[in-house]
C-alpha cells in the first residue's frame, strides 16, 4: 500500500485526517483569495494542484507540492516582467512561509507523509517553522496594527512594482489599501500580539528548552498563540471590510495547521516511543 501512486483521503477524526483537511482548506482559501476579484487564472490553479497532491497523498507529493510553489513565482514573475528581487521575495512567501506552514510542518510531524528524516531534524523543523509563522503572522501583523493604528492591505498589489510607483510619486492609497483602526481594534491587536508572544515563549521553553512549566505542554503554547489569528479575523473584517466567515475559515485552518503537528509530535509520537 505504501507504493501506491495515490491514496484516498481519510474521513475519520484522527489528528492526521484533520491535518489533511486543514491543508486542503488552506489551499482552497488561497484559491479563493487569488480568484475572488479577478476570476480563475493559471496562477489560481497552482493552489488546486498543490491541495490535491497533498489531500490525495500522491507519491512524493510533498516534494512535488514544494516544487510547484517554488516554480510558480519564477514562471509567473517572469511572465509579468517582475525583477529578480520581487521574484525572490515572492518565493520566500510561497516556499518558506506558505510551504513551511502548510506543507513542511505537517510532513515533519506526521510520519504518514513519508518524509524520511531523523526525529531530531523533525523537531527542529517544527520549532523553526512555528516560530517563523507565529512571529511574522501572529505577533508581527498584530503589532503593526497596534503600533501604527492602521492596517495596510497590499494583497491587491501582488503584481505591482511598488518601488516604481513610489518613484513616480504614488501615494499610499495607490499602492495599498490603507484602513484606519479604531481604539477597540488597536486594543484587540495588542491582545493578539500579547497572546502570540506569550504562547510562542511557552512553546519555545517547553519544546526547545525542555523547561517544565507545570502542566503546560508545547501544544498549549501554540493553542494560546493562535488566538491571535482569531482576533485578527475580527479585526480585518471590521477594519478592512473583509468577509468575516472567510477570515474565520482562515483562522480555523491556521489553528489546525499549527496545533495538530505540535500535538502529534510532542504528545502522540513521544508517548508511543
Amino acid at each position: 500500500m505504501d507504493d501506491a501512486t495515490y491514496k484516498m483521503p481519510p474521513t475519520d477524526t484522527t489528528p492526521f485526517s484533520l491535518m489533511l483537511w486543514c491543508q486542503f482548506v488552506f489551499f482552497m482559501l488561497m484559491l479563493y483569495e487569488t480568484s475572488a476579484n479577478s476570476g480563475l487564472s493559471l496562477f489560481s490553479g497552482v493552489f488546486v494542484i498543490v491541495g490535491l497532491l497533498l489531500l490525495m497523498r500522491v507519491k512524493n507529493g510533498v516534494f512535488g507540492a514544494i516544487g510547484v510553489l517554488a516554480a510558480a513565482p519564477v514562471v509567473f514573475g517572469l511572465a509579468e516582467g517582475e525583477g529578480l528581487s520581487d521574484i525572490l521575495m515572492w518565493m520566500f512567501w510561497m516556499v518558506v512561509f506558505m510551504g513551511g506552514m502548510a506543507i513542511m510542518l505537517p510532513a515533519a510531524s506526521f510520519r504518514e507523509y513519508g518524509l524520511k528524516i531523523s526525529d531530531g531534524a523533525r523537531k527542529w523543523i517544527i520549532i523553526l517553522v512555528v516560530s517563523l509563522v507565529v512571529g511574522m503572522f501572529g505577533a508581527g501583523e498584530s503589532y503593526d496594527i497596534a503600533n501604527s493604528g492602521e492596517y495596510n492591505d497590499d494583497s491587491d498589489s501582488m503584481y505591482q512594482d511598488e518601488k516604481e510607483l513610489r518613484d513616480n510619486g504614488a501615494a499610499c492609497s495607490e499602492m495599498v489599501s490603507c484602513h484606519e483602526a479604531g481604539d477597540m481594534n488597536v486594543n484587540l491587536a495588542w491582545a493578539g500580539f500579547a497572546v502570540a508572544v506569550g504562547g510562542l515563549l511557552i512553546f519555545l521553553a517547553t519544546a526547545a528548552g525542555g523547561v517544565e512549566l507545570g502542566p503546560l505542554r508545547p501544544f498549549h503554547g501554540i493553542s494560546i498563540a493562535v488566538l491571535s489569528a482569531w482576533l485578527s479575523a475580527y479585526n480585518l473584517s471590521d477594519i478592512a471590510g473583509r468577509d468575516l466567515p472567510v477570515e474565520l475559515a482562515w483562522a480555523l485552518a491556521i489553528s489546525g495547521l499549527m496545533i495538530l503537528p505540535v500535538f502529534n509530535f510532542f504528545e502522540v509520537d513521544s508517548s508511543a516511543a
